[in-house]
């Protein structure tokens, strides 16, 4: 084999790692079940925080098991299933489900995506579509969450999954809320680095929420938005916003980031207003 044979085989090499790499990581690189460290072992239960709560797995269709909270008031309280953003598990985001426990007086089922926390499986577009389709059937089938409006809240990825099931299953919902959610992944992905472009075609974890949202005319939507959020471009909530087409408030705040939008002043006070603007206690 001559040098040039060489060195062309070793540059095939590298292409063919390199694209390999690319489609096979983001799995890894958009689903954080890793960050941060132990996030897969230690799950904070909700007593930590004074809230009462059960524990249950659910099993999805394809053998996945997964881990939930239900944190229960009565059948005169909405039910929010709690759609996480993509790190961690959802022991980090008991803080929040006390506030929406105690403050806007919801019911709350929490649950951690296949491959975070001590769920099973690995997460994938697909796998998470199955998930969240076992919740909300396990959800309506509860003998007090059955009896409540069912409302949908996602904060990031978290909102991209909120919005794909309730654009499937329109009739089971009440209301979606929505915080700091992205258009899709491949436009995250290419606005916030647009040297990703030549590799573009490589990309095959969609949640199209732009695709998707316009098809949610039955229910009433809350957009709340970080406008400073240094990870989602505000235009892709604005955006999304601007797609909806049914009932719909947008609330910015002028100094929310991507993580705390959450404890910005009047989070919590908008919400509870939504809700009861839509008669939904």
């Amino acid at each position: 084999m001559t040098l040039i044979n060489i060195g062309i085989s070793i540059f095939i090499g590298i292409i063919t790692f390199t694209i390999f790499s690319i489609y096979y990581l983001q799995f890894r690189f958009i689903y954080l079940s890793w960050v941060p460290i132990n996030s897969r072992t230690h799950v904070e239960r909700p007593d930590a925080y004074q809230i009462p709560y059960e524990e249950v797995t659910l099993f999805t269709p394809d053998g996945v098991s997964l881990h939930a909270y239900l944190i229960i008031h009565n059948d005169l309280c909405p039910t929010l299933i709690y759609f996480h953003a993509n790190a961690g598990n959802m022991g980090h985001r008991l803080p929040i489900v006390k506030r929406l426990y105690y403050d806007v007086q919801c019911n709350v089922l929490i649950f951690s995506y296949r491959g975070y926390g001590h769920s099973t499986g690995f997460p994938s577009e697909k796998g998470i579509k199955i998930d969240s389709l076992t919740v909300l059937n396990y959800v309506h089938q509860h003998p007090v969450f059955s009896k409540t409006p069912i409302i949908a809240y996602g904060q990031s990825l978290g909102g991209a999954i909120a919005i794909q099931s309730v654009s499937a299953c329109q009739d089971k919902y009440s209301a979606l809320i929505v915080e700091n959610t992205f258009l899709s992944i491949p436009r995250l992905i290419l606005d916030t680095m647009p040297y990703m472009y030549l590799i573009k075609g490589l990309f095959h974890q969609y949640w199209s929420s732009e695709k998707l949202i316009s098809s949610i005319t039955n229910i009433p939507i809350l957009f709340l938005s970080g406008k400073k959020d240094e990870v989602v471009p505000f235009d892709h909530m604005y955006s999304l916003y601007q797609l909806s087409t049914t009932k719909k408030i947008l609330k910015i705040f002028e100094d929310g980031k991507h993580n705390d939008t959450v404890i910005q002043p009047g989070y919590f006070e908008t919400i509870s207003s939504f809700l009861k603007q839509n008669h939904l206690y």
